[in-house]
């Protein structure tokens, strides 16, 4: 799942709009979000209404004279007559142009620029950094890794499913037996798997999976298991192996798991974001600096994830 910052631009010069595009882009990417555009050249009332009603946006950007001598004013009061509150950048040429026409139509809550480089960049990098800053705290960075361990979870059963697939008899054999082992050593809990799975050798692994019961396979244990058929890929000298995939249980259980369990008992701190002390009594400072490094990891596994699934098809 990726991390997205949605922009609505109403802008017409498809030249200018690539450049400041790119620009952005790049400035979003080192934040560790992905920038989505939705991008119109003019202004349509029943469009703009129907998207606004299925997708929200962060932030909005409006050119002041767009194609068909339409008025950004115009997009402007649809938008705020549909009650959405976002950040609006207004822009034009002629500064002066702008402020004549929100005057004229009683618009308020909306930044101006003009749309020269050297002002419409920094204003639109500030607007951005406002709503970047309005995810880092304790409940959306926890709301954050807490939805993506669980997407996590279900790539990780799709991986271990498709190496199933592929997989020899003696290569599932051995992955019954290391499940088996795991679940018999932490859970005694499961006598249906055990039931309906007679050894380790029959189909352990998949039975597993299969059980609804979070307990049965939770995250921990999947990415052990997704380890060891990490290293089975080494071992062999597999094509699907990914230098990526070395110490994967160690690096996911440090970078994801443990900030999700830290996370669980956050606490505010008002001033730098929210505090966070450790197992080792050392207190950790989830500022904008960590809550980019959290975004980054999550962003990280995202694509390994992906990129594996695609990969083994």
């Amino acid at each position: 799942m990726s991390i997205d910052l949605n922009i609505l631009w109403f802008e017409d010069t498809t030249t200018w709009y690539n450049n400041i595009y790119r620009k952005l882009e790049r400035y979003v990417k080192d934040r560790n979000f992905l920038l989505k555009v939705t991008r119109f050249d003019t202004v349509n009332t029943e469009q703009l209404v129907k998207l606004l009603h299925e997708k929200h946006f962060d932030v909005i950007f409006i050119d002041l004279n767009l194609l068909g001598s339409i008025k950004g004013t115009s997009a402007i009061e649809v938008i705020r007559r549909q009650n959405i509150l976002s950040d609006i950048l207004f822009y034009s040429v002629q500064k002066n142009d702008i402020e004549d026409q929100l005057s004229k139509k009683f618009i308020e809550g909306t930044y101006v620029c003009s749309r020269e480089n050297y002002e419409f960049i920094p204003k639109a990098k500030k607007i951005i950094d406002k709503n970047i800053l309005k995810t880092e705290n304790v409940l959306s960075i926890r709301g954050l890794l807490m939805n993506n361990v669980s997407v996590f979870d279900q790539k990780m059963k799709l991986i271990i499913s498709k190496y199933l697939d592929l997989a020899t008899e003696d290569e599932k054999n051995s992955l019954d037996r290391y499940v088996e082992k795991q679940v018999r050593d932490f859970y005694n809990k499961i006598s249906k798997v055990h039931q309906n799975s007679t050894s380790a050798s029959e189909g352990y692994l998949k039975a597993v999976l299969e059980q609804e019961r979070a307990y049965v396979m939770d995250s921990d244990k999947l990415a052990r298991v997704v380890n060891k058929i990490f290293k089975m890929l080494k071992s062999s000298n597999d094509d699907k192996y990914d230098e990526r995939y070395d110490n994967f249980v160690d690096n996911y259980r440090s970078n994801i798991l443990k900030e999700r369990n830290l996370l669980a008992h956050a606490k505010t701190d008002g001033v730098h974001g929210f505090k966070i002390e450790n197992q080792d009594g050392r207190i950790i400072t989830y500022d904008s600096v960590k809550c980019n490094e959290i975004r980054g990891n999550i962003n990280r596994y995202n694509n390994l994830f992906e990129e594996t699934l695609h990969k083994w098809g």
